[in-house]
């Protein structure tokens, strides 16, 4: 993976961290943060907790494997940091794979539910405004 497509700085990871939009599964979460550009950009982290050097290295190595062969799975525009959990260790690189990308299309599910509910939300809204608007000209 191209080293501009990668969050590096700790500030980044803050950013997606503080502000992103969630989504789990047993063997993943991942988090997702709007970035401005038509490109994504993604960061992977593992703790110690995870495992040994080699272990996570081995797992950074198959999840960049998973983003690079499913690039159009994402979302253009988006910081994503992706934290494989501990059961993650156990399996095989298809089955990753596979419950990486169901975990990416509970993010997917969220983002557009989180899009439904803004725009109803700023009609209800503004429907609000205008009868407060017009109850204060009646008190005024």
């Amino acid at each position: 993976m191209e080293r501009a497509l990668r969050l590096r700085k700790n500030e980044e990871f803050k950013r997606v961290y503080r502000r992103g939009v969630p989504a789990y599964n047993r063997d993943f979460k991942i988090i997702g943060y709007r970035n401005g550009t038509h490109a994504n950009r993604y960061g992977f982290s593992l703790s110690k907790k995870f495992g040994k050097a080699h272990e996570r290295n081995k797992m950074k190595r198959r999840l960049r494997e998973i983003v690079r062969t499913h690039q159009d799975a994402f979302p253009g525009g988006y910081d994503f940091v992706i934290l494989p959990r501990e059961s993650a260790k156990a399996h095989d690189f298809q089955t990753l794979t596979r419950s990486f990308l169901h975990c990416l299309a509970q993010w997917n599910k969220r983002i557009r539910q989180k899009g439904e509910k803004k725009t109803h939300d700023s009609h209800h809204k503004n429907g609000t405004d205008k009868k407060r608007e017009t109850v204060e000209r009646g008190k005024a």
